[in-house]
């Protein structure tokens, strides 16, 4: 997972804007209407990823599809109109402000208009696409690319920075944003843990809570997985777990607390939500007492997706 690459890749950002494209259907493409395996009586889901993310997303069995073939349809600067033409128009207006973004970064030259690339697979009406690949085809100009997941939100279409990288995504940033299988690469890692598994779209989210972060995030750092561990802390703070473990330190999650704790709730630098980290030293396996152990209040504050992410460690003292 240490070659795990984000929408920064190439250096340029991921945010919806707008420029009107309008553009005929293709020969080269599957068109067809997509079918949810429930449906309410009148033919319309609607399926809401919570509040968090506020994506929400009304799939009818009738909504459009389109697949292209083979690899996908690459586009570049001045033929999104054309080789896209049976997506709607907001989501070619999308395609291009991303292109026109990476242009941009990439200097704004004349020689480099046409370097930034975008390749889509597939695409459906209620909010989805495939990108397989984003790239740069002129060397000169840059080089780097990775693959991406475009979704519809109530703002409009984004690119969000968890559906974009070099390798499988995590099931928890697919189920967050409600991805159908057929959206996603097939497998998806857990949120613990350097190997990747099947995605089952239809597998309930885990609890949006500290303690599930806080646990989360020392089970990542004792399996030695520090990618899955910085989506739970910022990196200071699995830096220092880390430092603990190499030690030969146990981790795990003593208590988890609210600002309005009596004992503890000066520890959480402002924050509502806090969880103390324990540090342990054997010399014979538990259930034998430690040699010797350390504390630290971790506070957490809301992350992506409504999960919860440490920030900082704030010593309590060892024995």
């Amino acid at each position: 997972m240490q070659g795990r690459l984000l929408g920064a890749t190439l250096g340029f950002a991921v945010v919806c804007s707008s420029f009107v494209l309008a553009a005929p259907a293709s020969a080269a493409e599957t068109v067809r209407p997509s079918a949810p395996a429930a449906s309410a009586a009148d033919g319309v889901v609607v399926t809401d990823a919570g509040r968090e993310n506020g994506v929400t997303h009304v799939m009818d069995r009738r909504v459009r599809e389109v697949v292209y073939r083979g690899d996908g349809r690459e586009v570049h600067l001045s033929t999104v109109d054309k080789k896209l033409g049976a997506t709607s128009a907001a989501f070619r207006r999308f395609v291009n402000d991303e292109l026109t973004r990476a242009w941009r970064q990439l200097g704004g030259s004349v020689e480099c208009k046409q370097a930034p690339t975008l390749t889509v697979k597939k695409w459906r009406a209620d909010g989805f696409a495939t990108i397989p690949n984003i790239g740069i085809r002129i060397s000169d100009c840059g080089g780097g690319g990775y693959h991406a997941l475009y979704v519809k939100t109530a703002k409009g279409w984004s690119a969000p920075r968890v559906l974009g990288a070099q390798e499988p995504y995590f099931c928890t940033d697919l189920l967050g944003y409600r991805i159908p299988g057929g959206y996603s690469l097939g497998e998806c890692y857990p949120d613990v843990g350097n190997d990747p598994v099947r995605y089952r779209a239809r597998t309930a989210l885990p609890p949006a809570t500290p303690t599930y972060a806080a646990e989360t995030l020392v089970r990542n750092v004792m399996a030695s997985s520090p990618v899955g561990a910085d989506r739970w802390a910022k990196p200071d703070v699995v830096t220092e777990l880390f430092e603990a473990r190499n030690d030969g330190m146990q981790l795990s999650v003593r208590l988890c607390v609210t600002s309005s704790d009596p004992t503890y709730g000066q520890y959480l630098d402002g924050a509502r939500r806090g969880c103390i980290v324990r540090a342990a030293y054997y010399e014979d396996p538990p259930p034998a007492l430690p040699v010797y152990a350390y504390e630290w209040m971790m506070p957490l504050k809301r992350a992506a997706l409504g999960r919860w992410r440490g920030s900082s460690l704030t010593g309590l003292g060892g024995t």
